[in-house]
């Protein structure tokens, strides 16, 4: 046990930097006995390195009488609780918090705060004399996977591998859900459970029609999932502890089944409205509407709204607005928005919301400026900031609500893997994005075969 907890901890340390991996090695060496945490005996705090850092900086602190029971131990930064990852009795290994900080900096750097950090054992607790300078910072790290892999495996988070990584979701648990994508293989559906170390086989074989983009229904219970085979879609739900099953939709009554017995579908998304999914199949200029319970499907037609049906689609519907479809168009390089799904054949529906239809590029700016490269997965934050995986150019994009795109991360003139802020960070082919209850971001870089995870602040 003790062993596997060190070589976790080295695991993680090493993504890190090579700093942290000398620290904690060397406490391995002259602290094998890791201490047990003695009640009657007060808790004590020296130091921690590093001084400073932003959200999900690796950390460790020093002192005596931790002890090495995780359920025991709670480290907060300010009043803001520390994801602990594991201790040796006199070393802690934490993350920082998503932005600690009172905003009142001691500096008066309005992107800095000075925080204070207490460790909690039991009854007892200490204050660190140092604060700890917490500065606002927009960074990516490898969750789990890594480049060149040839199969999917899973365990812990350090031996869990894919091969190519496609599409995302996160239920209302912040669980998070991993289509790798095997075409003609044997497909899956892996489940992350990032508080625990641990990933798992939901799915163990789709079949060979590659899983492609889920959404989450049942008030963040469960998940949908399309593939390119004809009408099946597969579900899963956690009051069925994660059973999977294999479905197919069918025409309701009165529909036209030559309609609804599609192939290509490459999005579902879930309506809260009339809390049906709804897919927009590959050449179809017309939505499906699907009851998840009946297995129910109706042909929503659009009238003279074009929903560029040549291209591969991808759907989320609006935070603020669910009446409001965001779709992101893969071969004509661009993102659109459908208004009023309750009202489709209206006229003037439709619109391009962002980049240059049918021209690659890449452009921040003005919506009307911007270009995009075969765009996919889109998920939306609180404040109705729409981020895209761009995947032709190996970055993630960014559409305000007052339609300003940026890049948030990654270079449009080079792919590759590396962590760090956006001024080094790397990706190759980003596909699949999610988004969890504290903002933090999920990216299934693809090609890379890897899931990474970006906090922004």
């Amino acid at each position: 046990m003790k062993k596997n907890l060190i070589h976790q901890i080295l695991f993680l340390l090493c993504i890190g930097g090579c700093a942290l991996t000398i620290i904690i090695a060397s406490s391995c060496e002259d602290k094998t006995s890791a201490q047990v945490h003695n009640p009657n005996e007060p808790i004590t705090v020296t130091n921690f390195y590093p001084d400073s850092g932003g959200i999900a900086t690796q950390v460790i602190l020093n002192g005596e009488n931790f002890g090495t029971d995780l359920e025991n131990i709670e480290v907060y930064f300010n009043n803001k609780k520390a994801a602990l990852v594991g201790s040796l009795g006199n070393k802690l290994y934490v993350i920082t918090p998503r932005r600690p900080g009172d905003g009142m900096p001691d500096d008066g750097d309005p992107d800095h705060d000075q925080v204070e950090i207490t460790v909690k054992v039991g009854e007892q607790s200490a204050v660190y004399d140092k604060k700890f300078d917490y500065h606002i910072q927009t960074v990516v790290t490898t969750l789990c996977g890594r480049p060149g892999t040839s199969g999917v495996k899973v365990g812990t988070l350090g031996e869990t591998e894919f091969l190519e990584v496609g599409f995302l979701a996160i239920d209302a648990e912040d669980n998070l859900f991993v289509c790798p994508r095997e075409l003609w293989g044997a497909n899956k559906l892996i489940l992350i459970n990032e508080k625990e170390n641990q990933s798992s086989i939901i799915i163990d074989n789709a079949g060979q029609y590659p899983l492609n983009q889920p959404c989450i229904i049942d008030n963040g219970l469960g998940l949908v999932i399309p593939t390119d085979g004809g009408n099946t879609f597969w579900s899963v739900n956690s009051i069925d502890f994660w059973t999977p099953r294999r479905r197919d939709y069918m025409a309701a009554d009165g529909e036209d089944a030559s309609k609804v017995n599609t192939t290509y579908k490459h999005s579902f998304a879930y309506c809260e409205l009339d809390n049906h999914f709804y897919c927009r199949t590959k050449d179809a200029n017309f939505f499906l509407k699907i009851d998840g319970k009946t297995g129910y499907a109706w042909v929503i037609e659009v009238g003279n709204n074009d929903l560029l049906a040549t291209s591969d689609c991808y759907m989320t519907f609006s935070r603020k607005d669910p009446k409001k479809l965001y779709m992101a168009f893969t071969n004509q390089h661009c993102i659109g928005v459908f208004e009023d799904i309750t009202d489709p054949t209206r006229e003037g529906n439709f619109r391009i919301y962002a980049g240059d239809k049918g021209r690659a590029g890449h452009a921040d700016g003005q919506e009307t400026e911007a270009q995009f490269n075969s765009p996919r997965q889109l998920v939306l934050d609180e404040e109705e900031n729409l981020y895209i995986a761009d995947s032709g150019n190996h970055c993630i994009r960014k559409v305000t609500p007052e339609g300003v795109v940026s890049t948030v991360i990654g270079n449009p003139n080079s792919s590759g893997y590396k962590d760090g802020t956006p001024e080094i960070a790397l990706f190759t082919e980003p596909w699949g994005l999610a988004i969890d209850s504290e903002g933090t971001i999920y990216i299934g870089d693809k090609d890379n075969r890897c899931v990474r995870k970006l906090s922004i602040e």
